[in-house]
């Protein structure tokens, strides 16, 4: 639908530009006329920060004036200017419109360095709605237009900083990672002005490594930001980043630090009108008397913090001029109500003790639910403890897991070097030994018993080889699934289908050997389970990831009732060991289908 809304619209543009052009020829003043919209248009969009309602007004007036003849490029700024007003009051589906409609327009006209504004400005619009892949897409463009247009590194900071708040959001963590770095590395050489994208870049920084518990590099990054913050008197993140520094001493049990970081932040806080990060230190303030065990003291931050994030969504449901108007007028109406009351109340005696009872009602009834609702926000306060100790107890039953499943694969591939050698060293020498022994003088022995030794010494040096990494350290992942497919296939009893992209040598040696392994589980699984006839073993590599597809054509498995096994619980844990993802899919009669996806630098 919101591709088609784009269409008409452009076709709509169009018609306009093609009159406007027409109209051009006979208007000795249509030049004159456009620089009256560029200037109006320049003056809403410096207005959308300190007056969004002057500021829209403005943007409305002129687009009633359209008919006139207009430039493209001017009209192209409107439609920008628009997608800005909507975007800072929350309404990022009409700001994505009228966005995707400037770029339209400005692709048409090939005005390289408007393009690049409309990419990084939806880009920005994608980014606030969650659509994460889509905003790095966008802002991805940009960069590419801004080098191509060869300006100066540092226009580009602001986009590297979304596209990494993208990339942790994805939970792609190394990315993001690299991302922030890039963009400190292009202020290397910025003018001044540029401050506050450092300190912007340097607090994501900081907070990736809290999300990564890298502490000490956590503490870095945040202080850094924090300084440059004071600097330029930043308010607003000078208290965003004291609430990070504070949230990382409580994960380190220094409560006493890290309430005086929150308080200091609650201070600087309390001269700004940012309800996000009030709420945010409330809530590790709570938690802070939580681990204290001062439960009055945590219930009452945790009010606070629910008070807060109530008039958060308020905020952000109701358009800002509607909702002043109505608090003026509810203010209006109660002082006048209120009035009339004390009139009321000079009238008549009678009246003044009915209200006082009224009152008095209201307090019982009052302290009533505050004392149901203390209540109720204790047993809260204590379901919300017990979900936080458990939620410990799962991530260190989790960890300890990990280590355990590790260990075994650790011992498992030692196991298979320690067999190896023994199969190569000693059984193979003796069969070697025997071999020559029956080729002494003056033995009488039938060729096809020297056959038979013959294919015993291969079948122990293949053995060997499928249990020692030896080949896959020497020569690559490729000559390994090249063999293990040989092996598979002089059997006899199976085909094995091997497709292999280029790019295997950029798999690292550790990810390499963990799924040579992974695939020797999946046809040994095949061979002893499946039925199958045939296998295939495909990879794919593109700019971003590693995939390799193995599938089977055998008689496959129900996955509700199938228990895996110490197969399959094998394979997960060498895919969590190298940071991939496995996906198995099965069912009876139609064989079964595994991918492995790891990063391409994995």
């Amino acid at each position: 639908m919101e591709t088609r809304v784009v269409s008409i619209s452009s076709y709509y543009l169009k018609l306009r530009i093609l009159s406007g052009l027409l109209l051009l020829l006979f208007n000795s003043n249509a030049q004159s006329s456009w620089e009256v919209f560029k200037v109006k248009n320049t003056e809403a969009f410096y207005l959308i920060n300190s007056n969004i309602a002057e500021a829209e007004r403005i943007n409305d007036s002129l687009f009633l004036k359209v008919e006139e003849p207009l430039d493209s490029l001017v009209l192209s700024d409107m439609y920008s200017v628009r997608g800005s007003i909507y975007f800072n009051k929350g309404g990022y589906e009409e700001s994505l419109k009228n966005n995707l409609i400037a770029l339209k327009i400005r692709e048409n006209l090939r005005d390289s360095l408007k393009m690049k504004a409309s990419y990084s400005n939806i880009g920005n619009v994608y980014y606030y709605t969650n659509a994460f892949k889509k905003s790095n897409y966008y802002l991805k463009k940009a960069l590419e237009f801004s080098k191509l247009m060869g300006q100066p590194k540092y226009l580009s900071s602001t986009n590297y900083n979304t596209i990494g708040l993208n990339y942790q959001s994805l939970r792609r963590m190394n990315s993001s990672r690299i991302t922030f770095y890039q963009g400190l590395k292009t202020l290397d050489n910025a003018p001044e002005g540029y401050e506050e994208t450092r300190a912007n870049l340097l607090g994501n920084l900081g907070g990736l490594y809290i999300s990564l518990d890298s502490n000490q590099k956590a503490f870095q990054y945040l202080d850094s930001a924090y300084h440059i913050n004071v600097e330029i008197n930043n308010l607003v993140m000078m208290s965003w980043d004291l609430m990070r520094l504070g949230s990382v001493y409580l994960k380190l049990n220094l409560n006493e630090k890290a309430l005086y970081f929150l308080n200091k932040a609650d201070s600087i806080a309390q001269v700004n009108s940012r309800l996000e990060v009030r709420k945010d230190i409330y809530y590790y303030k709570c938690k802070y008397y939580l681990n204290a065990g001062k439960v009055d003291s945590s219930l009452k931050y945790l009010q606070i913090y629910n008070i807060l994030q109530d008039s958060i969504i308020s905020m952000k449901t109701d358009e800002n001029i509607q909702y002043m108007e109505a608090r003026v007028k509810y203010q209006v109406e109660k002082k006048e109500a209120a009035e009339a009351l004390r009139e009321e109340q000079r009238e008549t005696t009678n009246k003044f003790y009915l209200i006082i009872a009224l009152i008095s009602l209201i307090v019982i009834v009052g302290a009533y639910v505050f004392t149901y609702t203390t209540f109720r926000q204790k047993r809260k306060m204590s379901r919300l403890e017990l979900e936080l100790k458990e939620n410990e107890m799962r991530e260190l039953m989790s960890n300890q897991e990990s280590e355990a499943l590790n260990a075994m694969l650790k011992g498992q591939e030692e196991e298979r070097e320690r067999i190896a050698k023994e199969l190569h060293d000693g059984v193979g020498g003796t069969l070697a030994a025997l071999k020559l022994t029956l080729r002494k003088e003056g033995n009488v022995v039938d060729e096809e018993d020297l056959k038979t030794v013959d294919l015993a010494v291969m079948e122990v040096r293949n053995i060997a080889h499928n249990l020692s990494s030896g080949l896959l350290e020497k020569q690559g992942l490729g000559v390994a699934l090249k063999e293990l497919k040989a092996n598979i296939e002089r059997t006899g009893k199976l085909k094995f289908n091997l497709f292999l992209q280029s790019g295997l040598a950029e798999v690292r040696q550790e990810a390499a050997i963990e799924l040579y392994r992974i695939v020797q589980e999946l046809t040994n699984n095949t061979i002893k389970h499946a039925q199958a006839t045939e296998i295939s073993l495909q990879t794919n590599v593109n700019e971003e990831s590693f995939n390799l597809i193995f599938e089977d054509d055998g008689i496959g498995f129900d996955k509700k009732t199938q228990i895996d096994g110490m197969g399959i619980r094998n394979i997960e844990a060498r895919v969590k060991k190298i940071n991939g993802n496995f996906h198995l899919d099965s069912q009876l009669g139609r064989g079964t289908i595994a991918i492995i996806e790891i990063e391409r630098k994995t």
